[in-house]
């Protein structure tokens, strides 16, 4: 049972982190007309930035849905998961962004803090469809189990 929580998170963290590389690939161009090479260092420190998180958001929803209430999935955990892997994001990347404007006061809101905001988003969109999509599946195999059962 847990080497399927690590290896559901693994697969999920891959989806996602192979999402923002195909973002990242998109916006090479962009970034590097905007900035020069200072908007490539920007693009890729934003990408590093909010791929910090995403194995240990997917790991926190696994073991999220997995709680239980009287052998029954726990109702607040999606809710939790949802909650706690946002958090999580945000706080790795505002401590990022202000750690690394710190140590490159050079870097502009063109070099950095809008890439950092477009994968911050992406990011975001990503894990929310992979964690909503693993908690609508389990419900209906939940649900399915429950009138199995009858």
């Amino acid at each position: 049972m847990a080497q399927n929580f690590l290896s559901d998170s693994f697969a999920e963290s891959r989806r996602v982190l192979i999402g923002m590389a195909v973002v990242w690939l998109l916006l090479v161009g962009p970034a590097y007309l905007i900035s020069g090479t200072r908007g490539l260092e920007g693009l890729s420190f934003a990408a590093l930035l909010c791929a910090l998180p995403v194995w240990p958001v997917f790991w926190f929803v696994a073991k999220m849905s997995a709680t239980t209430v009287d052998s029954k999935p726990n109702p607040a955990a999606p809710a939790l998961a949802v909650v706690g892997g946002g958090g999580a994001r945000m706080m790795v990347a505002l401590i990022g962004c202000l750690v690394l404007t710190d140590l490159r006061s050079d870097f502009t809101f063109w070099d950095f803090t809008i890439w950092l905001l477009v994968f911050y988003l992406v990011a975001l969109a990503l894990e929310s469809w992979l964690v909503l999509r693993r908690i609508s599946s389990q419900s209906v195999r939940q649900s399915s189990a429950d009138h199995g059962e009858n």
